[in-house]
């Protein structure tokens, strides 16, 4: 089987198209879209790539339900139907039988939300208090971002592509190409943390995502990690990786992400999203389908938080990919120094360097760094 991996620079975010062919048959899948600023390069490859795909995109995945994935997806849904694009599947969490239900409960979430800023904006009006008024910008933000997310499952409906959706667990795969399949979650571990889902709606991670936007405009840092890291680490790097993703705060819905497997030519090649260390550990991943890798994509952008010793040491991956911002510790400094050490490692590769507009890789494993002009 021929395939092409085009990693987009969104810096940092995830946006992955594939490229598939095998015994005449051909598939394009696009795994997440980052932020909507960077939707451009997006789109300008899937309109390269569509001509020789009959003008189809197989599969579209929504790893999990975070801006910096799914903004791009949304654009591209409208591409879609504007360019008559006929989608194959959409793999996407819905947490509820239906969108509608889902759409109903967030739509409640909202109107909660809305009275809660209100109320701010009133005290800062009153008390004239700039940490009021900081609360009060960080509440707009919440909102607007969590309007994102019902305005995506409404664009699902409307165009009436909510009967693509599927709601994947490991095992499943994509029809006639057994060879990219899902690897987690697996359905228990997924409703292990269904109830909470449902209770958060996916507030804290909309909320967590504009805590660090506003960190990032206040002191020039777009570090998710602790800032301790900015001097580099490179005493016994292996020894300090963290243990738990929990401890470190990672919520459900990275934990729960779309974690995709392509397996062509005996290489194997990883698509992590945002899971992290219990997605690997606690469901029993680390087995020998997992261990060895050709090819890994370093979960959550190579955040310290979602990448053990005892991952690494199993994955014992040849070529590393980050989708990531290349400073303040995005891939972390622990990460790659502890690669360094290992003996398969060969190179790892960021999107965001040298005004890239995407990372190219083929069969061979070469990597080609393609520039945005």
């Amino acid at each position: 089987m021929n395939f092409e991996i085009n990693m987009i620079n969104v810096e940092d975010g995830d946006s992955i198209i594939l490229q598939l062919e095998k015994e005449g048959k051909e598939a394009l899948i696009v795994i997440d879209g980052g932020y909507r600023r960077y939707y451009e390069k997006l789109e300008r490859r899937i309109q390269e790539l569509l001509p020789n795909f009959n003008n189809k995109i197989d599969l579209i995945v929504g790893s999990h339900y975070d801006n910096d994935h799914l903004e791009g997806i949304s654009l591209l849904l409208d591409y879609c139907k504007s360019n008559n694009v006929e989608i194959g599947e959409i793999w996407l969490h819905k947490i509820e039988n239906q969108l509608v239900n889902l759409i109903e409960g967030m739509n409640s979430k909202e109107k909660e939300l809305q009275e809660k800023n209100t109320f701010a904006k009133l005290t800062t009006y009153r008390q004239g208090d700039f940490l009021t008024e900081q609360a009060t910008n960080k509440g707009n933000l919440v909102i607007e971002n969590y309007q994102f997310l019902i305005n995506l499952l409404q664009k699902i409906i409307d165009y009436g592509w909510e009967e693509k959706i599927r709601e994947v667990v490991k095992g499943d795969f994509l029809e006639g190409f057994e060879e990219f399949k899902v690897i987690s979650p697996k359905a228990d571990f997924y409703n292990h943390f269904l109830p909470r889902l449902k209770d958060e709606k996916f507030v804290s991670d909309v909320q967590k995502t504009v805590d660090l936007r506003l960190l990032s405009e206040d002191n020039n840092l777009a570090d998710r990690d602790d800032f301790d890291e900015m001097v580099l680490d490179t005493a016994y790097p292996c020894s300090r990786l963290e243990t738990s993703s929990i401890a470190n705060r990672v919520t459900p819905t990275n934990l729960v992400s779309i974690v995709t497997l392509l397996s062509a030519n005996d290489l194997r090649l990883l698509f992590t999203a945002d899971a992290g260390i219990e997605s690997f550990q606690d469901q029993g991943l680390l087995n020998h389908e997992l261990k060895d890798l050709d090819w890994l994509q370093l979960p959550h952008h190579g955040s310290k938080n979602n990448t053990s010793l005892i991952m690494l040491d199993h994955f014992n991956p040849k070529i590393v990919y980050v989708s990531g911002i290349n400073r303040e510790n995005r891939p972390s400094t622990k990460i790659v120094n502890c690669l360094s050490e290992k003996e398969r490692f060969r190179e790892i590769h960021v999107t965001n360097e040298e005004n890239t507009w995407y990372l190219k890789m083929k069969n061979n494993l070469q990597t080609e760094r393609i520039i945005w002009e």
